[in-house]
C-alpha cells in the first residue's frame, strides 16, 4: 500500500505514518516547512517512509509532490490528512472574541487545505 499522510510532524500524523511504515507499507510524509526529530527518526528506521515537504495550502507544492510520488513508482492508495491548526485565539476568547486573521488562518490550513489534498487522493 502507497501512502500520503500530510501533517506528520507532530501527533496523530507522526504516530499514523509510523505504523503504516512499520508494518511495510511505503508512506509519504508529508510536514510542513522542517522535519520534526520524529520524521528524521522515522526515515532513519524504516525504509518505506520517505519525507516529503508538504504545505497542503499550497498548491502548487501538491502538484509537485503528487508527481513525485508518480515518478517514484505509481499511483497512492490512500491520503489521510492530519495537518490542522488551533490558534491560540481559538483556545482563549469566547467565539464573540474572535481574531479574523486566526480565522482566516485556521480555514486556509483545515479547509482549504483538505480541499487540496482531495485531489491528489485515488478518488480524485
Amino acid at each position: 500500500m502507497r501512502v500520503l499522510v500530510a501533517g506528520v510532524n507532530q501527533g496523530l500524523g507522526l504516530v499514523l505514518s509510523r505504523l503504516m511504515a512499520e508494518k511495510g507499507q511505503t508512506v509519504y510524509a508529508g510536514y510542513r516547512n522542517k522535519p520534526s526529530d520524529g520524521v528524521l527518526e522515522a526515515a532513519r528506521r524504516f525504509a518505506g517512509f520517505k519525507m516529503v515537504e508538504l504545505d497542503v495550502t499550497n498548491e502548487p507544492m501538491a502538484a509537485a509532490v503528487s508527481q513525485e510520488i508518480a515518478r517514484d513508482g505509481g499511483n497512492l492508495d490512500a491520503v489521510v490528512v492530519t495537518a490542522g491548526i488551533l490558534a491560540d485565539s481559538d483556545r482563549e476568547l469566547p467565539v464573540t472574541g474572535i481574531v479574523i486573521d486566526d480565522l482566516r488562518a485556521a480555514l486556509e490550513v483545515n479547509v482549504v487545505g483538505s480541499a487540496i489534498m482531495k485531489t491528489l487522493s485515488p478518488a480524485g
